[in-house]
């Protein structure tokens, strides 16, 4: 047991039980597990602020399938209200669809960090489509919002959101618990957080340690300990 993982604590993210998939993404360093009929789609993107990280989607059996996205951003700001941020999103929708109709608005914790839970339908030219929106906070000062959009045919909702629970409650961070984010680096700090060490560039990797729940200046040698512990 490496020294890190001594210290943070962290388990294995790669394991997955039967009749289910794991997935686990090297670059952001987090995992989860699916079902094994479900497909990966497509790969990262970008777009108003969002980084869609992982799209999967359901086997056919209706007229649409199911679909699963995983989407990250950077607040730079402490605000972990929750019932403020769904009343964003619920404003938001309500302009982007005239029938759109809210079910469940909910505070829970995911990885014992603050999760806002919303389910709600809204109509497409297919038909009648329900939707759940379950918003991840992490970190203090500096923060990352961790967003699971899963969305299917209101004839399917129980069965698919049983689905979706599951995976969303399946959330591991690899090596000792941490969250990399590649789309953000440190500039102007002076040192490594964890080895003091200044590197070349000045640059440095972002991470996020479960445990101590913050964004953190680390160079690339504490990366990859961090995340291969």
């Amino acid at each position: 047991m490496s020294f890190f993982r001594r210290l943070f604590g962290g388990q294995d993210a790669s394991q997955s039980p039967s009749g289910t998939q794991a997935y686990f993404s090297k670059e952001w360093n987090f995992g989860l597990t699916l079902p094994s009929d479900w497909e990966t789609l497509d790969q990262p993107e970008s777009n108003l602020g969002w980084t869609r990280l992982l799209r999967v989607a359901g086997p056919r059996v209706a007229r649409e399938r199911a679909y699963l996205s995983v989407n990250i951003s950077a607040v730079l700001e402490d605000d972990k209200n929750l019932q403020k941020y769904m009343d964003k999103v619920e404003s938001d929708l309500r302009r982007a669809f005239p029938d759109f109709k809210p079910d469940t608005r909910q505070e829970r914790t995911l990885l014992g960090q603050p999760l806002a839970w919303m389910t709600y339908s809204y109509r497409l030219e297919g038909g009648q489509r329900k939707e759940v929106n379950a918003t991840m906070f992490l970190g203090r000062k500096e923060m990352i919002l961790l967003q699971f959009v899963g969305e299917t045919e209101a004839e399917r909702w129980t069965e698919d959101l049983r689905r979706f629970e599951s995976v969303i409650e399946s959330l591991k961070f690899g090596g000792i618990g941490v969250l990399r984010y590649p789309n953000l680096t440190f500039h102007g700090v002076p040192a490594c957080e964890l080895c003091d060490t200044s590197t070349p560039d000045g640059k440095y990797e972002s991470v996020l340690i479960l445990q101590v729940n913050r964004l953190a200046p680390v160079c690339r040698g504490c990366c990859a300990r961090l995340t291969a512990a």
